[in-house]
């Protein structure tokens, strides 16, 4: 007998922000949504909710943050661990299935590669014209200098 398959349902929730990302544009504009499973959405939409982009190029996620700055995937986990992670990457995917406590150190280890072709190499023009090119790796949690190369 095959078995159905039943989708967890979820729900929209609407994010505000300008209409280009910056100061501005026009103001109170629905600018993405947010995914929650059925039974929180009651308790998101208590709250307006804005969308957050990333501040720098090592963060390459948008997340949901209400106008008490209260993340969206706090909330629905009722804030029982200090840290939350998206296991798809996808930080307005915020059903429960979708998140899992961790540590500081769990949480970078998914994170999405940063720009460029190379991890751990940083070009530093102002430090040496010879070898602006600097290599770091993480190893066991400790950062070590590799060396600079030209």
């Amino acid at each position: 007998m095959a078995q159905s398959i039943v989708a967890n349902p979820y729900r929209e929730v609407p994010l505000y922000g300008t209409s280009d990302g910056t100061r501005k544009g026009q103001r109170n504009v629905i600018v993405g949504y947010a995914i929650v499973d059925e039974e929180d959405y009651h308790l998101v939409m208590q709250h307006r909710w804005r969308l957050l982009y990333p501040r720098s190029q090592n963060r390459t996620n948008n997340y949901a943050i209400s106008s008490e700055n209260i993340f969206m995937h706090r909330l629905v986990m009722g804030f029982a661990a200090p840290r939350f992670d998206h296991k798809d990457g996808d930080g307005l995917n915020n059903r429960r299935a979708n998140l899992r406590p961790c540590n500081q150190t769990q949480n970078s280890q998914n994170m999405k590669s940063r720009p460029g072709k190379y991890k751990g190499v940083s070009f530093r023009p102002d430090t040496s014209k010879r070898h602006p090119y600097q290599v770091r790796i993480f190893i066991n949690g400790k950062r070590t200098y590799v060396g600079a190369f030209t």
